[in-house]
């Protein structure tokens, strides 16, 4: 199997010189009739298809969502706000009927979401901090301003962008 990017921007993920995914900024193309496996269950095209398609429903919503996780400042060592901001997932994840655990920490809880806690296969770990480290009001109030199609603002990148991003993989995936 071969992965491919061209001058344009595609990503071409072939076997054998047949194309069996392409990948551009407009989207996902199908061109053969493939089968992807992984832990030996079959994905489908028709199935991977639906999946991006969530994502794709979800995405203005999980915009929003980090958006306004990255306005909740979290500074290293306030560890009231970090617990606040860990509290907000783990209430979120009471809401989905996801298992949530919380192990304390001086300078800011743990906080670990788990949405099929009986499942038989291997499980998937999605990682974030939820600390930023520049000082509560550095960046103004609100603390994230959205330009066009770009973000700025604390932790839009290291790390909130990471749970919004798990967040949205996770829901989709929930479905």
């Amino acid at each position: 199997m071969s992965v491919t990017v061209t001058a344009d921007g595609r990503i071409i993920v072939s076997k054998n010189n047949n194309t069996l995914l392409q990948f551009s900024n407009k989207g996902i193309g199908y061109v053969s009739n493939i089968e992807v496996k992984y832990n030996g269950n079959v994905i489908t095209q028709t199935k991977l298809r639906k999946q991006i398609e969530k994502i794709d429903e979800l995405t203005p919503k999980y915009i929003k969502f980090w958006e306004d996780i990255c306005n909740m400042e979290t500074p290293t060592m306030d560890k009231a706000r970090i617990d606040a901001f860990g509290n907000y997932f783990v209430d979120i994840a009471k809401e989905k009927g996801w298992k949530t655990e919380v192990f304390e920490s001086v300078t800011g809880n743990v906080v670990t979401l788990t949405m099929n806690p009986n499942a038989k296969k291997q499980p998937i770990f999605l990682s974030a901090h939820m600390d930023t480290v520049h000082p509560f009001g550095s960046f103004g109030n609100p603390a994230v301003k959205i330009e066009g199609d770009k973000i700025y603002g604390p932790g839009v990148t290291d790390c909130k962008g990471g749970f919004a991003l798990s967040m949205l993989v996770m829901d989709a995936l929930s479905e």
